[in-house]
């Protein structure tokens, strides 16, 4: 049985207080704590050695609510693979299983994470291809409603994190990004 998987945190964003992350930094932390960003990583810690993909997931905690979001169908994780850093501005070796939550709106159109082409409006977002800011990750401002981003529609909380399996290594439990 293969061990847990070890995820760590490095964006949370709650915008029901109405926050939203200044411009033109990779480090912060509200008050409140409604805001976390950690992106100034050594991201070679999170490759897999098998892919040299680090394995990267959102979650959108109010996506449980089948009313509310019918098309998340309940899940509230978006867990996916990519060779590029988040913080490049083209996503290189994305992968996602086929048969996995990837499209929360119906558009098949999450294509990874990388710094947004809609820079005045978000840090990362998950469509790199046009300037639109869905799956917006680090948002400077609202959209559709004074307490909104766009990730992937009108959401209020994501949680943004890298991660791998736990593994024990001389008696120490680490972390290492196999699969």
């Amino acid at each position: 049985m293969s061990p847990p998987p070890v995820w760590t945190l490095l964006v949370k964003h709650d915008s029901t207080s109405r926050q939203f992350f200044p411009k033109n930094t990779l480090t912060y932390k509200s008050s409140n704590g409604k805001l976390m960003m950690d992106l100034d990583q050594d991201y070679a810690k999170f490759r897999a050695a098998s892919d040299g993909r680090m394995k990267l997931k959102l979650v959108y905690p109010e996506f449980w609510n089948q009313q509310k979001f019918p098309k998340a169908k309940g899940h509230t994780d978006l867990v996916w693979k990519q060779s590029s850093s988040p913080l490049d501005s083209t996503v290189q070796g994305y992968k996602i299983a086929f048969d996995k939550q990837h499209d929360f709106d119906g558009n098949d159109d999450f294509k990874g994470l990388c710094r947004s082409s809609a820079s005045s409006s978000t840090l990362l977002d998950g469509q790199p291809e046009h300037g639109y800011w869905f799956y917006a990750v680090g948002a400077y401002h609202s959209w559709n409603g004074a307490d909104k981003f766009p990730g992937p529609r009108g959401s209020q909380k994501v949680d943004y994190y890298a991660g791998g399996q736990a593994q024990v290594t001389n008696g120490a439990v680490g972390a290492t990004s196999e699969d």
